[in-house]
């Protein structure tokens, strides 16, 4: 059962009435880790156990469960890639119902081994948003705005967790192409885990960006087709 703006409620094996004051401190700090997420507001308090797309995706949602086991685990968590080619079948949903969790269950497991835990742990980027920002930077032949962007890339680079929204769109520039080939490179190369949603299949990416990079990302990445028609403005 989730609480609203309470992340850590299902995780208290004593469930009484204060577990989730405002004023406690971990909630102080694991509401902090959400803030910095950059999660839209119509997915705040979205997780895997109340998303809306769990009864028509059954079937990834069993796999998915699995996956979200290993975010306490010593290993190197895998790469996700959402497809489907209809839009509106649940892919972003379902990736910030990913996310959500990461940054919980990640936290509680920094506070069991007694390591400080990060300022951010996850954070979902919308392609769309940030081309708009770097087209912008460009026209404005500002070297302040690109000095900005070249930040924002470099800190997408190495966040523990990312979502990328909607990757492999082929209205992109090929130098916007080329800073995502170099956020998506970094992170492979680091082993750090990245969900992505898109509307072409994995190996497309062959021809939005390289060969090579598919190749990288198809080893570590757990591809799921998303079924059905678009349910956008039905839930």
């Amino acid at each position: 059962m989730e609480k609203i703006n309470c992340p850590l409620y299902p995780f208290y094996k004593v469930k009484t009435d204060d577990v989730c004051n405002e004023n406690r401190q971990e909630n102080i700090a694991i509401l902090s880790r959400y803030a910095n997420a950059n999660i839209p507001n119509e997915y705040k308090d979205l997780y895997m156990s109340n998303s809306p797309v769990k009864e028509d995706q059954e079937d990834i949602y069993e796999i998915l469960d699995s996956y979200v086991a290993t975010f306490t685990k010593d290993i190197r968590i895998k790469n996700v890639y959402l497809y489907s080619q209809e839009t509106g079948t649940g892919k972003t949903t379902t990736a910030i119902a990913l996310l959500s969790e990461y940054i919980r269950r990640r936290f509680l497991y920094y506070a069991k081994q007694k390591v400080r835990i990060p300022e951010t742990i996850g954070v979902f980027l919308d392609l769309n948003e940030l081309q708009t920002k770097y087209n912008l930077a460009s026209m404005s032949n500002s070297s302040e705005d690109m000095e900005r962007i070249k930040n924002v890339i470099e800190f997408y680079q190495s966040v523990e967790m990312l979502v990328v929204d909607d990757v492999g769109v082929r209205s992109s520039t090929e130098s916007f192409r080329s800073l995502i080939h170099s956020i998506i490179n970094s992170r492979v190369s680091n082993g750090l885990p990245t969900i992505f949603t898109s509307n072409v299949e994995m190996e497309s990416l062959t021809d939005i960006f390289d060969r090579r990079l598919y190749d990288r990302i198809r080893d570590q990445t757990l591809e799921l087709t998303f079924k059905g028609q678009s349910k956008r403005g039905m839930r």
